[in-house]
């Protein structure tokens, strides 16, 4: 990849929104919000850890052409690795247990990196265990990013996500509570927040059972404490049933209108817990990811979908997206309107005729438009558009914005380097003026 198209690709990671959950917290007093870091570059807030340890690596000469970068994942850091990995031309071998969701295997595998799996009764312990005893056999062959260990994990987080919040909040925060997995985001954003204010109060959330269901995240007293964690700069720990965790994911999507995992309805619970103790304040979390990840695990109630599509479709726009990389490719969705979701029966790619801007703008051909209105049978109507956006996340563009239509679907393909990273939809909703998430399911 040109240098600069890598840096632009590396610009897409942090500086994410920062959203007030005021569906959830009535009470005026104290205000809750939440860093969206499922609009990030791959879609986590693992983009900037991943990141920021490949770069500090390179720059000692920990990490150089001919080495392998090596580490052990419950899924969100690995894509990170290996969507930055394959970008600067590096190979990426992961441990990841073999409970990971579906959706994170995929994405994975799709940037070519090599994944080992390790015993899901082990769960990121024996991943991380196992990690470790590859990287002893070779350690000349590989970089192990070592996120549990690495200070450039949570150095990521000083430097971005603590500073950020503080710019958002105009330095009104008070409180920040974060889960605990490496627990990167939870030491880094403390550290420079509490540069920035020493009163500012700072909580972990960790699941509450032993043996929970949160991917990604730990419950210290029975797994594996991380070398980078450091308890003492916290003002304690809030802990969150998994069911709970689970239910707020749930509530995230169907009433604030955004499609989180259950790192992030963890999260929130407690951020919301907190609040009820509190007089007064300002309230900060994260939602480290999308709940795009997780589909597969039916956690997620099928009404809530808006937006169906057969897998062969999605493949269809998937191969379509990588195949024009690193321009956009374009193309219509058409289907039928149901009480309550559009049901795409056909994909129909088209030709993007923009040849001066293709690599950020597309343009269909009215006459190719026309032909395929005219092909449709009666039950069917063009439901939308979809579209890639080569090296930026899949959300809409200020250009998508002013070009937009109330009630179609804008289906927007993130791809780097020629593999789709996500796939989100759109609708533009027409009053407000702005984009509103679809949610889509795939079957």
């Amino acid at each position: 990849m040109a240098l600069s198209q890598l840096e632009h690709l590396l610009r897409q990671i942090g500086n994410t929104d920062l959203m007030e959950l005021t569906q959830f917290n009535p009470q005026g007093r104290v205000r809750v919000f939440a860093k969206l870091e499922m609009n990030n570059l791959t879609g986590s807030v693992k983009d900037r850890p991943a990141r920021n340890m490949i770069e500090e690596a390179e720059k000692t000469g920990r990490l150089e052409p001919g080495k392998t970068v090596l580490e052990s994942t419950s899924g969100n850091t690995g894509i990170a690795l290996a969507a930055i990995g394959r970008a600067k031309g590096y190979p990426v071998k992961l441990v990841i247990p073999e409970t990971v969701s579906r959706e994170r295997k995929e994405l994975l595998a799709g940037f070519g990196a090599e994944i080992v799996l390790s015993s899901g009764m082990e769960g990121a312990d024996g991943a991380y265990n196992l990690a470790n005893t590859l990287y002893e056999e070779d350690p000349d062959r590989f970089f192990k990013a070592d996120q549990y260990a690495n200070p450039d994990n949570p150095a990521a987080h000083c430097n971005t996500t603590g500073e950020e919040i503080w710019r958002q909040t105009e330095g009104q925060v008070t409180h920040f509570v974060a889960a605990t997995g490496t627990s990167g985001t939870l030491m880094g954003t403390t550290r420079r927040l509490k540069t920035h204010n020493g009163q500012i109060k700072v909580y972990g959330a960790q699941p509450a059972e032993e043996m929970h269901g949160v991917e990604g995240l730990k419950n210290y007293s029975a797994e594996m404490v991380p070398a980078i964690y450091e308890p003492q700069l916290l003002d304690g720990v809030i802990r969150i049933g998994t069911q709970d965790a689970y239910d707020m994911m749930v509530r995230l999507a169907r009433e604030a209108r955004v499609f989180a995992g259950p790192s992030a309805g963890l999260n929130v619970c407690a951020a919301l817990k907190l609040a009820a103790e509190l007089d007064q304040g300002l309230i900060v979390t994260v939602l480290p990811d999308s709940g795009y990840r997780y589909v597969s695990t039916g956690l997620f109630p099928d009404d809530l979908f808006d937006v169906h599509l057969a897998s062969q479709q999605m493949v269809e726009i998937t191969k379509h997206a990588g195949s024009g990389y690193p321009h956009e490719v374009c193309g219509l969705l058409a289907g039928t309107i149901e009480p309550h979701r559009k049901v795409v029966t056909r994909v129909f790619p088209c030709k993007n005729i923009n040849r001066q801007r293709a690599r950020d703008r597309f343009e269909i051909d009215p006459r190719q438009y026309l032909e395929i209105t005219e092909a449709l049978t009666e039950d069917e109507t063009i439901l939308g558009i979809y579209h890639s956006h080569p090296d930026h996340p899949s959300r809409p563009s200020p250009t998508d914005l002013s070009r937009a239509f109330p009630v179609y679907s804008y289906l927007i393909a993130a791809t780097i380097d020629a593999t789709v990273s996500s796939t989100r939809s759109w609708t533009l909703h027409e009053e407000k003026g702005v984009f509103e998430e679809e949610f889509i399911k795939v079957t």
